[in-house]
């Protein structure tokens, strides 16, 4: 059940209840003990676990009868009968959509998915502290995440997710909307596919936290969940993005897995104080909740902490968005260990495989050269630099220079390409809104193109068109911006425009 689907209620319930968002569970028990019938502010307390003031706002929003002289039990008046009882998902039409399904039916089900799902999921990278929590784990934690937090027709966003709990969530909570952000281009792919298969309503967005967050995730989420680098400085950068993503940082939340060994005490006080740092308190902790493959320098297991911010956080969490350093992590290349100095701008070495394409995607100008390890992924053979280069294509002309500087290193030469396109529209406005770049791009020919200018409404309904294409990407894809669209995502949609039959003004609505 959706607030957003639910009628008018008296008084302005259904509006009240729509902004406690995922703390709505109290006021529902509270709801509850009223349907029961009259009860008095020390009764519904008691049912619901609210203070007095949240008792009374409840009261006031549903238009409950005052008690005679001030005292004595409260109680609805009956026209707000049916409204309660929709709230409650006990209409008389039947029950309403739940947000958490019979765990009975489902949770034999959903563990065998998950452990198919990390059999197949893209493999651990340890530069990026990549360590698999357990199916069981994945999925005890969306179901405790449903019995925490009403998720029915709340916004999810988990800020990195290589354990594959928005697979379990998508199952469980089918009313969620989910989100996913994470610097693995292999895992955002892999992740979309199986959210997609699952029918689930999503976005899936690659971004580099210690660079940018993606902007169309800004302001959207009720609820983030992350298992972040177990560093102070890992801790407070996902949890400061993570925030960045709540669209009520009063109502919102954040779930934090961390854990740290138990002859370790002085590092786990310095992620808590981190998290306090972003005027951040831990509102709830459930010790050795989480349980991992290995990990075993802290006995394989995390505590998990419900996060909530005060409303001082948000110059606090500004700031550490704004300065995120660029080691975080506790292993590799990246880690706090390999050196406190951010590296060149345009030295890759140290960054995840991807930045080679997003920093081709983001970069401008007439030349760039990129220096990266000798083996990356993208000149590890022929085929890998031709895909490379064709994803580029439109933008960049690509040379290739294996073992340069020296026997470890590649230089990447990138430059432009003088004669613009539909494609070079597109790959040269990396702030753009994908979806309105994309009718742009179809809009718009150089005078020597072949392909004539179409309408907006023509170009309108090719992007629609192009979108529907890729359905594995999830409905609101042409939402993100262009430089945070996956890699893959950005591959199709560019041979959609590529490949878009020749449509004169004349053809189509006007």
């Amino acid at each position: 059940m959706s607030w957003d689907s639910l009628p008018e209620v008296q008084g302005g319930l259904a509006e009240f209840m729509r902004e406690r968002g995922v703390e709505a569970r109290s006021y529902l028990a509270a709801l509850e003990r009223l349907a029961q019938g009259p009860a008095t502010t020390q009764e519904l307390i008691d049912a619901s676990a609210l203070s007095r003031h949240g008792v009374e706002q409840l009261l006031r929003a549903a238009g409950a009868q005052a008690p005679p002289g001030g005292a004595g039990a409260w109680s609805l008046p009956s026209e707000a009968e049916a409204q309660r009882q929709a709230l409650l998902g006990r209409s008389s039409e039947g029950p309403a959509e739940t947000a958490v399904l019979d765990e009975t039916v489902l949770d034999e089900t959903v563990l065998d998915e998950i452990k198919d799902a990390q059999r197949r999921a893209p493999k651990a990278n340890r530069h990026l502290d990549h360590v698999s929590a357990t199916a069981q784990t994945a999925l005890a934690r969306a179901r405790w995440l449903a019995e925490r937090f009403w998720l029915g027709g709340a916004r999810i966003l988990f800020v990195g997710d290589h354990d594959l709990t928005s697979l379990a969530v998508a199952r469980l909570c089918p009313g969620a909307e989910i989100a996913v952000v994470d610097v693995d281009e292999a895992l955002v792919e892999f992740l979309a596919a199986e959210l997609s298969a699952r029918g689930a309503k999503f976005r899936a967005r690659h971004a580099d936290l210690r660079h940018r967050f993606p902007a169309d995730l800004e302001g959207w989420a009720d609820l983030f969940v992350t298992d972040p680098p177990y560093t102070p400085e890992g801790v407070a950068l996902f949890c400061a993005r993570g925030a960045q993503g709540l669209r009520s940082l009063a109502r919102g939340r954040g779930v934090l897995a961390y854990g740290y060994g138990e002859d370790q005490p002085a590092l786990g006080l310095a992620v808590q104080k981190a998290i306090l740092g972003l005027d951040c308190l831990v509102e709830e902790l459930v010790p050795d909740f989480n349980r991992y493959h290995g990990a075993q320098a802290i006995g394989s297991a995390s505590d998990w902490h419900v996060l909530r911010f005060a409303p001082s956080a948000a110059k606090k969490i500004e700031r550490a968005a704004r300065e995120a350093p660029k080691t975080i992590y506790s292993h590799g290349r990246q880690s706090v260990e390999s050196g406190g100095a951010a590296p060149a701008s345009r030295d890759l070495r140290k960054q995840d495989a991807s930045a080679l394409f997003r920093a081709l995607l983001w970069e401008g100008g007439e030349r760039v050269e990129l220096l990266v390890d000798n083996n990356h992924p993208d000149l590890r053979d022929a085929k890998s630099q031709a895909r490379l280069s064709d994803d580029v294509a439109g933008k960049w002309s690509l040379r290739f220079r294996k073992s340069v500087p020296d026997s470890a290193s590649a230089v990447v030469e990138a430059v432009a390409v003088e004669r613009p396109n539909p494609r070079s529209l597109v790959l040269h406005r990396p702030h753009g809104k994908l979806k309105n770049v994309l009718r742009e791009a179809r809009i718009l020919a150089d005078p020597g193109m072949i392909r004539p200018v179409l309408t907006k409404n023509q170009a309108r309904e090719f992007v629609c068109d192009a979108l529907g294409s890729v359905p594995e990407w999830g409905s609101e894809l042409g939402e993100c911006l262009v430089g945070d669209a996956p890699r893959a995502a950005l591959r199709a949609l560019l041979r959609a425009l590529e490949h878009a039959e020749p449509q004169s003004r004349e053809e189509g609505p006007a």
